[in-house]
């Protein structure tokens, strides 16, 4: 069956984000109030998947609970807001350079495009600020959905908002576990292989396709 659209991850695929320093700065500000900077990061961590999922709808309540694991006496005061502040501009994002040119060409061809993200509330605005969000069909992001990749059931409702089969789609990301999942509902995969990433894929990849690029899977696709 030839595919009718084509469904894209976010990070490392689309775009990337260089750290700005403000971490740091945070980490320097919870040891000044003289609280262990190690218990108050791992908090966060801790943390990061209910952020991601929706369950922690704000980047305020989940400092908020990594000053609590922290042993903060209060954690809903002034310095709850200055972390949240520098955390807001943890990230520099950046669009990778074949992005826009890419996406043109599969909506000229009459492909429809999605996006699914595993995505912090705080960052969703990104793809609206970096005017990505008119080139999809349909957004989803898992802090919205209530769902995490590789969970199936995310890659069906972006299939169902693009009104295509899962059969009929491709999806393209840079870890073979989040492929996996689309691979199991029908999906045919494109394994995101960039070689400027900074860091390495979880797992072996069982994939469709290997491209470095936007430009080598829009090529691949017009021999399909």
């Amino acid at each position: 069956m030839a595919f009718r659209a084509v469904i894209f991850d976010l990070f490392d695929t689309l775009m990337t984000a260089e750290e700005t320093g403000a971490r740091q700065r945070a980490l320097e500000i919870v040891s000044a109030a003289g609280l262990s900077a190690d218990r108050w990061l791992e908090g966060l961590r801790a943390r990061a998947d209910d952020a991601t999922a929706g369950r922690l709808p704000t980047l305020r309540a989940r400092v908020r609970e990594a000053l609590r694991a922290a042993g903060y006496a209060e954690p809903d005061g002034p310095l709850a807001d200055g972390l949240t502040g520098l955390l807001l501009v943890r990230w520099a994002p950046k669009v990778y350079d074949d992005v826009r040119s890419a996406l043109a060409q599969l909506q000229e061809r009459g492909y429809r495009l999605g996006l699914i993200s595993n995505i912090f509330p705080n960052e969703t605005h990104w793809v609206t600020d970096l005017e990505l969000a008119p080139l999809f069909g349909a957004l989803v992001f898992s802090c919205q959905a209530g769902l995490l990749k590789p969970d199936s059931a995310i890659y069906l409702l972006c299939a169902q908002e693009l009104d295509v089969k899962p059969e009929e789609c491709l999806f393209v990301d840079d870890q073979p576990s989040y492929l996996a999942g689309a691979k199991a509902v029908g999906m045919a995969t494109a394994y995101m292989d960039r070689p400027d990433r900074d860091h390495a894929p979880e797992g072996e990849c069982d994939c469709d396709v290997r491209v470095e690029g936007l430009r080598e899977l829009v090529a691949w696709l017009g021999t399909r």
